[in-house]
């Protein structure tokens, strides 16, 4: 026997579609030890096409996957999976689809726009021969020496101070039920040991449409903010893509 903890938000914005999934089988798939030390080696893993735009669809658990497969770190999968091609808010939609058919959730999408969670996308990318595998961190050392390594995809709460960057730095807040907007998926694409934060990219389109940004659609959250979000039931996973050394 074993057992799956879900948990769901009612997110005060449509693009907040990440809910909780966490199956106590994931812990048989580590990527690496919870006592995992970093190298301190700043990292960022860059993707030579623009950022995807999920518009008001709570679809940023697929886009969040569709982010990853953009990275340059990916080319190889898509060279052998997607015809060489980048991944479009299309092919955002049909990750996100079979996710809602995989996760633990009522409904799916469409015409259900219900949210999923990272690890149904990454079943369903499995599925639709992206990945072969994925695997997980289980602590803030863990994800910080993985991330030096791979891009990864995680999903936390989302707050109302984080809709607002300052040049890219998005600030938390407090962790209280009056400032959760509810929950988000995105590409974890690098580290700064140097500034202490994390750098991510979303799926909101560029600064034109999320304004505070960095070019590209990517922000900045310092290591203290973050490993309060991994504590409130966050997530990390490790997606291994076809063709992929």
């Amino acid at each position: 026997m074993y057992s799956i903890q879900v948990g769901r938000y009612e997110p005060s914005d449509p693009r907040l579609g990440r809910h909780v999934e966490h199956d106590e089988r994931s812990l048989r798939f580590e990527y690496l030890p919870r006592d995992a030390k970093p190298k301190g080696q700043n990292t960022f893993w860059a993707s030579s096409t623009g950022p995807l735009n999920q518009g008001q669809v709570g679809s940023c658990t697929g886009n969040a996957e569709s982010q990853w497969l953009n990275t340059d770190f990916a080319a190889a999968t898509r060279k052998l999976t997607h015809d060489n091609q980048f991944m479009t808010e299309a092919d955002a939609l049909t990750i996100y689809s079979l996710g809602t058919h995989l996760d633990s959730n009522p409904g799916s999408y469409p015409p259900d726009d219900t949210g999923s969670t990272g690890l149904a996308v990454a079943k369903a990318g499995v599925k639709l021969g992206y990945l072969d595998s994925y695997e997980h961190t289980f602590s803030f050392t863990a994800l910080q020496a993985a991330v030096e390594t791979t891009p990864t995809i995680n999903g936390t709460l989302w707050t109302k101070n984080m809709f607002t960057p300052n040049n890219g730095l998005v600030k938390v807040g407090k962790l209280v039920q009056s400032n959760i907007a509810g929950g988000h998926e995105y590409l974890c694409c690098g580290i700064d040991y140097t500034e202490e934060v994390l750098l991510f990219r979303n799926s909101w389109g560029d600064q034109d449409a999320w304004h505070g940004c960095k070019p590209g659609g990517y922000f900045a959250v310092g290591f203290a903010d973050y490993q309060r979000l991994l504590a409130e039931q966050g997530d990390v996973t490790v997606l291994h893509g076809k063709g992929q050394v």
